[in-house]
Parts: structure tokens; sequence; C-alpha cells
């Protein structure tokens, strides 16, 4: 049975996730055999670990989605979670404590 890229995705990540085959079997509507052929098949550890980036993140453009899974290309960005959340504790660094009129330009009359 062919798998579609986000099936073979689910499976993956629920089996990495300490998930039983037939746990993920179960919740993919998938038939066992099915499942249990792709993990030996891809070698899928079953370890809950991810890969993950060493570096401090800088802005939130390297915490979206970009790019497509169909289209193949980066023509587009999606906002996550994690992404608004480091927007938001930016913005709140550089809010300006009370408004002063010193900030606004007057040209002189």
């Amino acid at each position: 049975m062919k798998l579609s890229k986000s099936t073979t995705y689910a499976i993956n990540w629920l089996y990495s996730n300490n998930k039983s085959i037939d746990e993920i079997a179960e919740e993919l509507n998938l038939q066992i055999d099915t499942v249990k052929e792709h993990i030996e098949k891809h070698h899928v550890q079953n370890t809950n670990t991810l890969a993950t980036k060493s570096e401090p993140v800088k802005s939130s453009k390297e915490l979206m989605i970009r790019h497509t899974r169909d289209k193949q290309t980066n023509n587009v960005s999606i906002m996550t979670r994690e992404a608004s959340a480091f927007n938001d504790n930016a913005k709140k660094k550089f809010n300006h404590q009370g408004r002063s009129q010193d900030h606004i330009f007057k040209p002189n009359k």
C-alpha cells in the first residue's frame, strides 16, 4: 500500500514518541501490517528525542513554516505559535514606557 507523505510522517512521529504499532494503526485508521511494514522498511527509531537547534533563535522567521510540501517551494510563510510568542516577547522589550511628546515630530511654526 502506498502511503502519503503526511501519513508516513505521522507514523514516524507517533512511533518515535513511544506509541505502539497497534495504537498507531488505530489512530491513523490503517492496517497493523501496513504500519509494521513501514516501520521495518524505513528503520524508524523508537526514541523520544527530536533534533533541536543548538543556537539561540534570533528572529521569529526561524520559527515559521516556510516550505510547502506539495509544490516544494518557499513562497509561503506560516506563523507558528512559537514565532508569535517570540514576536510578543520582542515587542515587550521595545515597547516604550509611557509615550513622550519628545518622540513626536512637530515642525516649527
